[in-house]
């Protein structure tokens, strides 16, 4: 069976880029001092020599390009997006297995190699690469029933590559600076520098802390997420064992009343999309700025591209950019346009161009019958999304109706880690039960059950001020009252209120034939208070 085409064009670039690092190694076994170089004197600014099969000029530009590749294949073309993720992957791979198989050697690698190749994966990690998609369109256009694009082999590959780099970057800012090769320190300059937000010192305590403190909090982030896919696999694999209901279906289609909504995952996707480019322009200005800061003059011009090592990166960075950029300009420019492309893979009720773009890989979530006649059903997909999913996940309890929406904070976890929806407990709420019984949050969310209908009807204990006043002059007073029970049964034959002596209730008899009702204005009689007039004998609440 042949490979597909996009499989075989991986499989090249993966070859070509770890040709390009045995090169590079081969190069310098050659040398006799492969790490170290001549620095240059005082007078020069403590020049050093850079690594230009690592970082050099070409190298940079083919991530660079690669980088707003991905920006613009999230936002505006959903067909590029896992290929794009896919490349991004094959990248980042190369470069960190570069720094983590010399770093593993004593003195097989400067410091500054490592700061800039890291700098470039720390670009990688906070820009375009998403694990669950929500840097990307999908979101816009589908709502939640877009996280059935991923959650298969590449996502867990880059989240374990991005547990890796982090965890990477915390023993770098910790330890590594310390126990690297100490030749090319520029100490007779002022130590080696960087950038961020200004020129910093690599050695200052100022700068290792702010990079140790985002290390760590970005290990933390993806360490959790890694633990917790690892238990979710181990429970997967037992619950498979025994024949049980392993429910993992449920990570990539999550019940609608635990996932975001159509809205908040737009607002989510463009708050990231914003900040993805500012990142991209804010990791291209940081590194060259820490390569200019270090007179590092060797790999900042554009004759520093000569070479299989600089030509392999530059040449697929910008022949992704190129095509991407074609492959807009046909969705909008007319005279660019396809006749038969009239239908966008992104829009799952775009008829028989969805069902060939995803039901072909049997993902796709919405009925074959499912057609779009008008445009008011686009509010629909992310319903199909999440409520229509596959007869393999375990049936609805039979408690009924639907639940209420969780909140805001208990959605936003299970977003952050999918793979809790598989256990039955995720779906509960997470505040503790005694919290949820207080008196704060009765007042505002009450559940009244009707004990004969068999379903909760949501009640307001709220009695406004003025209300009781009322009930106090016409003679209901809670206090004097003779039932406390609060049952419905007791509710309805609890008995009227009692009457002071002298005192008339809300209808008091007059005579032998009328009733007259308490302070009830005659009206009737006198016409013009439709007017405007007559209101100024009305008693004034206060």
């Amino acid at each position: 069976m042949p490979l597909p085409v996009r499989t075989l064009c991986l499989c090249l670039m993966v070859f070509l880029l770890f040709n390009t690092l045995a090169y590079a190694a081969q190069e310098g076994d050659a040398e006799a001092d492969p790490v170290c170089s001549s620095e240059g004197t005082k007078e020069q600014g403590c020049s050093i020599k850079g690594n230009s099969d690592y970082y050099g000029f070409g190298v940079r530009v083919g991530i660079y390009t690669q980088w707003m590749t991905s920006w613009v294949a999230n936002n505006f073309l959903c067909e590029e997006i896992i290929g794009s993720l896919e490349t991004n992957s094959i990248f980042l791979l190369a470069l960190f297995s570069t720094v983590f198989f010399y770093s593993l050697q004593e003195d097989k690698i400067r410091v500054v190699d490592v700061l800039v190749i890291h700098q470039l994966c720390i670009g990688f990690l906070f820009s375009i690469m998403s694990l669950w998609g929500y840097r990307t369109m999908y979101y816009k256009t589908e709502g939640p029933g877009g996280r059935r694009h991923f959650g298969g082999f590449g996502t867990h590959f880059r989240l374990i590559l991005m547990s890796m780099i982090t965890l990477y970057g915390v023993w770098f800012w910790a330890k590594g600076i310390d126990v690297l090769s100490p030749c090319d320190r520029r100490k007779d300059c002022g130590g080696l520098k960087t950038f961020f937000l200004g020129p910093m010192r690599v050695e200052s305590w100022v700068t290792r802390g702010i990079n140790l403190a985002i290390a760590i909090v970005s290990a933390l982030y993806y360490a959790v997420m890694a633990i917790v896919a690892g238990i979710a696999g181990i429970v997967y694999v037992a619950r498979k064992w025994s024949r049980k209901a392993d429910n993992w279906e449920l990570i990539e289609h999550p019940d609608a009343d635990v996932s975001l909504n159509k809205r908040e995952l737009t607002v989510w996707y463009i708050c990231l999309s914003c900040f993805n480019l500012f990142w991209i322009v804010f990791a291209m200005l940081s590194i060259e700025f820490t390569l200019n800061l270090n007179h590092m003059g060797n790999v900042l011009v554009s004759s520093a591209t000569a070479g299989a090592g600089q030509l392999i990166p530059l040449a697929i960075g910008v022949i992704s950019l190129v095509r991407v950029l074609y492959v807009l300009a046909q969705k909008h420019v007319s005279w660019l346009r396809k006749k038969d492309d009239d239908d966008d893979c992104c829009n799952p009720s775009s008829g028989e161009g969805a069902d060939t773009a995803i039901g072909g890989l049997g993902l796709n979530p919405y009925p074959s019958a499912f057609k779009m006649g008008s445009a008011g059903d686009q509010d629909q997909i992310a319903v199909f999304g999440t409520l229509n999913r596959p007869q393999t996940l375990p049936a609805v309890s039979a408690r009924g109706g639907r639940q209420e929406r969780r909140s805001l904070a208990h959605r936003v976890l299970l977003a952050w880690l999918p793979w809790l929806n598989m256990f039955e407990w995720s779906k509960e709420s997470l505040s503790p039960k005694a919290i949820r019984e207080t008196m704060i949050f009765a007042n505002n969310n009450t559940k009244e059950k009707d004990t004969e209908a068999g379903f909760e009807v949501m009640g307001v204990k709220r009695i406004h001020s003025g209300m009781q006043d009322v009930r106090q002059r016409m003679g209901h007073n809670r206090d004097e009252s003779t039932t406390t029970d609060d049952s419905s049964t007791a509710a309805l034959l609890r008995s009227p209120p009692q009457l002071l002596s002298g005192q008339k209730g809300l209808m008091a008899p007059t005579g032998a034939d009328g009733v007259e009702m308490a302070d009830r204005r005659q009206s009737m009689m006198d016409s013009s208070i439709y007017d405007g007039d007559g209101y100024d004998g009305y008693p004034r609440q206060r």
